[in-house]
């Protein structure tokens, strides 16, 4: 996660200087060369936000974390009811750790569960993919590479609640559970 927040200042500039290089932008820039980078320069340095597999951040977001901490105790410690703005900002801190952590984990886990149909596939296109869904001839690794032919996440619920006899969760014996992803189970 440190290396990937090492890494984002270099590839601003990489693809600044890419961009510069292309011909319709110099035309744009009245034949500058280097309009693209100048501007990037210009702003500063880029700030990392960087969230690992975990929940865990970067420096960057904590020092931004820090900042909106005080800016909100300084304004509301009053209204909280706090003795000092020093006890309003570690609430805070607290309440903006919770909240983006576990915004990080979510997308994190989301992202998994959207890749687990790719588990076993074979390396070819999406859309052939997505076609051969569409015609009925994909394989189970492929099943739901299309989101056209699947349930909004909502109407999945609903349904596993159904299947489950409104407790959101299969029986113990069965061995699964009804929220996990297509194909995977669970271990008592």
């Amino acid at each position: 996660m440190a290396e990937r927040a090492r890494r984002v200042q270099a590839d601003y500039e990489r693809h600044a200087a890419s961009v510069d290089a292309r011909t319709d932008v110099q035309r744009f820039n009245s034949g500058r060369q280097n309009a693209v980078m100048g501007a990037l320069r210009a702003l500063g340095p880029v700030r990392a936000a960087v969230w690992g597999n975990y929940g865990e951040a970067s420096d960057d977001v904590h020092q931004l974390l820090d900042i909106c901490a005080d800016l909100a105790s300084r304004a509301r410690w009053r209204q909280l009811g706090a003795r000092s703005v020093g006890e309003a900002r570690g609430y805070f801190v607290q309440q903006l750790r919770r909240s983006w952590g576990l915004t990080a984990v979510r997308a994190f886990a989301r992202h998994r569960l959207r890749r687990v149909q790719f588990v076993g596939a074979e390396r070819r296109p999406r859309a052939v993919q997505a076609r051969e869904l569409r015609r009925g001839s994909g394989s189970t690794a492929t099943r739901g590479a299309s989101r056209r032919g699947r349930r909004a996440p909502r109407a999945r619920r609903r349904a596993s609640r159904r299947r489950a006899g409104g407790r959101g969760v299969r029986e113990r014996s069965e061995g699964t559970c009804a929220r996990e992803a297509p194909g995977m189970t669970l271990r008592p």
